[in-house]
C-alpha cells in the first residue's frame, strides 16, 4: 500500500505596481495608468477586480479575465475626477483559490467643476452677426 500526499498551489501571479498616484489631474479629463499582472505558473490564473469603496471616479478595464500559463496581462485603471479634492481607493484583484492583491489608488482633482453646454473653453465661436443687432446665446451651467 502506497500513500501519496501533496499540497497543491494555485497560480503564482506578480502584480506591479502596488500603488498608483496620479498626482494632480484636471477634473473631467480621463487619465489612464496600467497595472501589469504576470502569471509564473503552468496553469491559468482567473481573476476578478473590484474597488474597495464604491466611487465612480476610478474605472478598471477589464474587470474580469484569465491570464494564460506563463503569460502576462495588463489592467487599465482610469481616473476621471469630478471634484477638486483628493480621491483614494484600493483596487482588489482576486485570483483563483482566494489569493488577493491590492493596488492603492490616489489622485488629486484640479480645476473648475462647473461645466457649460455648449462648452466655453478653449474658445467660443459666436459666428457672424451684424454689430448693430442684438445677439443672444443661452448657456447651461452645471456644477
Amino acid at each position: 500500500r502506497l500513500e501519496v500526499r501533496f499540497v497543491g498551489e494555485g497560480p503564482v501571479v506578480h502584480v506591479t505596481p502596488t500603488t498608483i498616484n496620479w498626482g494632480k489631474l484636471s477634473v473631467f479629463v480621463p487619465n489612464t495608468f496600467t497595472v501589469s499582472m504576470s502569471n509564473q505558473a503552468p496553469i491559468p490564473a482567473d481573476y476578478t477586480c473590484r474597488l474597495a469603496t464604491d466611487t465612480p471616479v476610478f474605472q478598471v478595464d477589464p474587470w474580469t479575465g484569465s491570464i494564460p500559463a506563463h503569460a502576462s496581462q495588463e489592467l487599465r485603471i482610469t481616473a476621471n475626477l469630478n471634484d477638486s479634492t483628493v480621491f483614494t481607493n484600493k483596487l482588489v484583484i482576486k485570483f483563483n483559490h482566494d489569493v488577493m492583491y491590492y493596488v492603492g489608488l490616489e489622485a488629486r482633482g484640479s480645476g473648475v467643476t462647473i461645466l457649460s453646454n455648449p462648452p466655453l473653453l478653449p474658445k467660443m465661436n459666436f459666428g457672424h452677426f451684424y454689430s448693430s443687432s442684438v445677439f443672444k446665446k443661452t448657456f447651461q451651467l452645471t456644477n
